[in-house]
């Protein structure tokens, strides 16, 4: 899962220069679309992450 993470993280930042380098506002548009879902992949992982962390003290605790 950290993998996925360290990979999402990644694409996050090549997207950012990307869009920030671009002046296509077609291409922008479309890569601040791919930055949302990017971004929403990142939250839902992080959040299942701290899950699972909860779930692993519960159990030991």
């Amino acid at each position: 899962m950290k993998d996925s993470l360290i990979i999402l993280k990644g694409e996050w930042k090549e997207a950012e220069y990307l869009y920030y380098k671009c002046c296509d506002p077609q291409l922008k548009n479309e890569i601040g679309i791919n930055m949302a879902d990017i971004r929403s992949k990142i939250t839902q992982l992080e959040l299942e992450e701290k899950n699972i962390e909860k779930v692993i003290k519960g159990v030991i605790v």
